[in-house]
């Protein structure tokens, strides 16, 4: 990719303009026609004839000026000043395009510019709070992250050659300087979800940096209609530390979707209800498939049951695409738009059971990438935990055989120099997650013991050769869920279940719980927390076994986190 330069040889660009040709004959042309010779050094920058076909989009024959969609984009943004040109001859190339609207609207001051730090000001004012020139990235890195002239010389060649192996050090070694230099310690939340945000398409990072969200003490909580953006955000509910997963990292929930509902709620407020939410978005984009996706997410929790509102999927698509209908027919109605005006239909949704935990967290694996609001795999941990090492602990082990287990999240299979096949596969336990190599010999004894979402107890010697603790996988078995869950019941009797009763439960919904709880007898003792002013634990005399079809049970009841299982 870059041969001179490996060489160590100097590399230089020569550019032959023919508009420099172009130029010096006019020169020439107003000397002998109009006797004036003119000095391109004493031009002025500022004149305002020349201003004036600029935001006319007069600039035919003007280098990197004239295309259609340059043209088009000049008389948007009206420029006044030369480093406007200069931005948009920068900005209008493929990837920074789609920031030109951006660019556009901070100049005619049509958006409030947001800055993510106050240190970013005094570096992005002049362009509005985006970094579009490689010395801005090199001031960015020097005052906010402390580097040195030499190394913010490193990043921007690392952006400006789009070199992968560099670009991934200098970001390790950016956000270490950042975190140092405070930003992280003064806004955590802000900068972890910028942080989330430049990484959503890459799981990996996502779910390092999630973790480390967890460490921090900030919560990263599943899409919300009502609270998310369109990229990862901060929730204000005065703690600062809440981050919300943004609409536009739920797969098959795309860009513009995703603004239109942010867009909406910003300029009529949050949506009362699904009714409502579907009688202000009447978007094409808004089909069965990113319905059914923020549905499956979770993003519309607030309203009703990811089970009710699943069973309900072709009425709720009925019902908008009438809505839409009637948008596109408004013009015949005499009546469309006013105040008293609403739909000549209501909503009414059929009943429907909620889905288990488990099928929960596997669309959040399947849309989100990964387990966000609980893990498959914690409760069998705890069952397992005189049998394996935690993860996140195996690096103290390094050298040592153990033995671990988990949940496999990720299968990379790969052809050796031999001809043979080998995978890296990626296991998750609830505490952490990492890499286990199966070589040839091992992958063809078991080939089956190797799919996605399987449970597996695998032992294997633990390597640290790159600095990331792997396991060199010897040999391995599925863990069957049904003994896992008849070890559960074992253990159950040592356990409790607390359950978090709202404020307001009466005596008639008490007698409502107990008739839940009664249809799943075993031995795990039941407590309940009563909110009444004040909080009061109690124990019953009500024994259960505490498997998921109860649990699913209990929250649809009693509302979402109100059930804790305490091994």
């Amino acid at each position: 990719m870059h041969p001179v330069e490996d060489l160590g040889l100097l590399k230089m660009d020569f550019l032959g303009l023919k508009n420099l040709t172009v130029i010096e004959q006019t020169l020439k042309i107003i000397a002998k026609t109009k006797n004036i010779k003119l000095d391109l050094d004493t031009i002025p920058l500022d004149d305002t004839k020349t201003f004036k076909l600029l935001q006319l989009g007069d600039t035919t024959g003007v280098f990197q000026l004239e295309s259609g969609g340059m043209k088009r984009y000049l008389k948007s943004l009206k420029p006044t000043v030369l480093e406007d040109i200069i931005a948009m001859v920068a900005l209008y190339r493929p990837g920074p395009m789609e920031f030109i609207p951006d660019f556009i609207a901070g100049k005619n001051g049509e958006k409030t510019v947001e800055y993510l730090h106050p240190s970013l000001e005094p570096i992005l004012r002049h362009t509005y709070g985006i970094a579009i020139y490689q010395e801005q990235i090199m001031n960015i890195a020097r005052d906010l992250a402390g580097f040195t002239y030499g190394q913010a010389d490193v990043l921007r060649k690392a952006v400006g050659k789009k070199i992968k192996e560099l670009l991934d050090q200098q970001e390790e070694t950016m956000v270490k300087g950042m975190i140092k230099n405070g930003i992280e310690k003064n806004y955590p939340a802000a900068f972890m979800a910028a942080l989330l945000t430049s990484d959503q398409n890459n799981i990996d990072r996502v779910t390092i940096e999630i973790n480390e969200c967890r460490k921090m003490g900030l919560t990263v909580a599943q899409p919300d209609i009502n609270e998310s953006f369109p990229t990862f955000g901060v929730i204000n509910d005065g703690q600062d530390n809440k981050i919300r997963f943004g609409l536009n990292a739920i797969k098959n929930v795309g860009h513009h979707i995703a603004e239109n509902i942010w867009e909406e709620r910003k300029a009529k407020g949050n949506f009362k209800s699904l009714e409502d939410f579907l009688n202000r978005i009447k978007d094409k984009d808004l089909n069965r498939k990113s319905l059914e996706s923020m549905i499956r997410a979770g993003a519309l929790d607030c309203f009703l049951t990811r089970g009710k509102a699943l069973g309900n999927l072709e009425t709720l698509l009925e019902y908008n695409k009438k809505l839409q209908n009637e948008a596109k027919s408004g013009q015949s109605n005499l009546f469309f738009g006013l105040p008293l005006s609403s739909p000549v239909f209501s909503l009414k949704l059929e009943e429907y059971s909620d889905v288990p935990i488990e099928k929960k967290l596997s669309w959040e694996k399947e849309l989100l990438g990964l387990y966000l609001s609980n893990h498959p795999f914690k409760e069998y941990l705890a069952l397992l935990k005189d049998q394996v090492t935690p993860l996140k602990k195996i690096k103290s082990h390094t050298g040592e055989t153990i033995q671990v287990a988990g949940i496999i999240t990720n299968i990379q299979k790969i052809t050796t120099q031999g001809g043979k096949a080998m995978l890296f596969v990626t296991l998750e336990d609830s505490t952490d997650s990492t890499e286990l190599l199966v070589f040839p010999k091992t992958l063809s004894a078991n080939p089956a013991l190797w799919q996605d979402e399987n449970l597996l107890i695998v032992s294997g010697k633990v390597s640290d050769k790159d600095g990331q603790a792997k396991i060199l996988v010897e040999n391995g078995r599925i863990l069957e869920k049904e003994k896992l869950e008849t070890l559960k019941a074992k253990n159950f009797a040592q356990n409790k279940v607390w359950l978090n009763l709202p404020i307001g439960f009466d005596k008639d919904k008490m007698q409502n719980l107990k008739d839940i709880l009664q249809k799943y007898p075993g031995q795990t003792p039941v407590y309940l927390i009563i909110n009444n002013g004040h909080s009061r634990k109690l124990k019953t005399d009500i024994k259960i076994l505490p498997a998921t079809d109860v649990r699913t049970e209990i929250e649809n009841f009693l509302g979402q986190n109100t059930w804790t299982l305490e091994i």
